[in-house]
């Protein structure tokens, strides 16, 4: 096996790692809050929701060696049509 990987590995071109672009896509959703918590004998929990609206947005970005770069934020979920208008 070792020995397919090494003649498979020596038959592929040599690039540099500068020019590779990696795509990481990530998402937040505004519904993530705490439903229950505990607090002291008569003191209240808090917390914030942004006018009980419910979304979903995705955060993408090109990744170099050297640097991030192309970020962009979509609101809703990614699709095919969001991507291609990100690589566009």
């Amino acid at each position: 096996m070792a020995a397919a990987r090494r003649q498979w590995r020596d038959t592929q071109p040599i690039h540099d790692a500068g020019q590779y672009v990696f795509v990481d896509e990530s998402g937040v959703a505004t519904d993530l809050l705490r439903r229950y918590a505990r607090s002291s004998r008569g003191t209240r929990i808090g917390d914030h929701t942004p006018c009980s609206h419910w979304e979903t947005h995705t955060i993408v970005a090109a990744l170099r060696p050297a640097e991030m770069t192309a970020t962009a934020v979509f609101d809703g979920p990614m699709d095919a049509v969001t991507f291609r208008a990100y690589v566009e």
